[in-house]
């Protein structure tokens, strides 16, 4: 199930406060994505989805880039217990 446009829930540490927030897509209520079109994936793009799984306590993220030459993709986990993310080393 992919959700456009979703409204996500807010978590100040374990406590979920009253507002929500709205992201770009959520696949199956489980992973928040971010996709581009730009040139390079930086730092802040990956500080970005960090802070919305931490603010959601969603456990996956994904970002992507679709630019004009290559296709790039990254995979983070949140721990639920500790809250620390981590990148997903992905095989070659």
């Amino acid at each position: 199930i992919v959700e456009r446009d979703a409204e996500l829930p807010m978590f100040w540490v374990d406590t979920r406060l009253d507002g929500t927030f709205t992201t770009d897509m959520v696949i199956n209520n489980n992973v928040i994505t971010d996709i581009y079109s730009i040139d390079n994936i930086d730092q802040e793009h990956r500080e970005l989805l960090k802070s919305k799984m931490k603010l959601s306590h969603l456990k996956y993220g994904y970002i992507c880039n679709f630019d004009h030459t290559k296709f790039y993709s990254e995979w983070y986990v949140r721990d639920n217990e500790t809250g620390i993310i981590d990148r997903v080393k992905l095989l070659h």
